[in-house]
């Protein structure tokens, strides 16, 4: 699949908004955030979660509008994901969207709101980046190909674990799931495999073990 740069991506953003009736706000995650956080220069799809019903009815419509298409089958990594939305349109980036919650795992919770920072204010569409920490939780759910490598270059950039932490807490809130066995087994898997290391891994691993009693793991 052919990938995508920032200026493409303002561009179709840009071409959304000229098209769209109503306001609508969304969150940028995955490869488009982590261009915009300096990781990446391109992406093949730009994902996007949305906190209102009315949003996604909007944002679908008015991409078919400009030529994009429901994607009819999905390769099973990204079945997996459980997007609300998948549309594409040739010589263009993919839109996966999400309605609340990411791969049926991360909940769009307030405090990842409130992290989040402003990338296009446009008349209608309003566009919001995700903080490293939140992005660094998405790409531990996603487990499409290349996120671990994704989740390890953001480690290697330096993360406010305890922010990671606190929201690990609130998705098992949220979720009913409980979180830090699979914080831990990733944070495993990034030492093992990119030799990275994590400075709070022995209170997350306590965190596991507690949960473990009583264990619910996202799947």
């Amino acid at each position: 699949m052919k990938l995508y740069g920032e200026k493409k991506i303002e561009e179709v953003f840009k071409e959304i908004d000229e098209h769209l009736e109503d306001k609508t706000e969304a969150y940028l995650l995955g490869g488009g955030a982590m261009i915009q956080h300096d990781f990446k220069t391109a992406t093949k799809d730009i994902d996007l979660v949305l906190d209102k019903q009315e949003y996604l009815t909007t944002l679908t419509s008015t991409l078919k509008k400009i030529g994009y298409e429901t994607v009819p089958e999905l390769e099973s990594s990204y079945e997996k994901m459980k997007a609300k939305k998948v549309l594409e349109r040739e010589n263009s980036p993919r839109f996966d969207i999400f309605l609340e919650i990411v791969c049926k795992k991360l909940v769009l919770s307030e405090g990842i709101k409130k992290r989040s920072s402003n990338f296009i204010d446009l008349d209608k569409l309003t566009i919001k980046i995700l903080s490293k920490e939140d992005i660094f939780l998405f790409k531990i759910v996603a487990t499409r190909e290349r996120d671990m490598e994704d989740a390890s270059r953001l480690v290697e950039s330096g993360l406010d674990w305890s922010v990671i932490v606190n929201e690990t807490d609130e998705q098992s809130d949220h979720t009913e799931r409980k979180w830090f066995p699979l914080l831990y087994q990733s944070i495993e898997e990034l030492e093992q495999e990119y030799s990275q290391e994590c400075p709070v891994k022995d209170e997350i691993y306590q965190r596991a073990m507690k949960d473990l009693e009583d264990v619910n793991l996202p799947s």
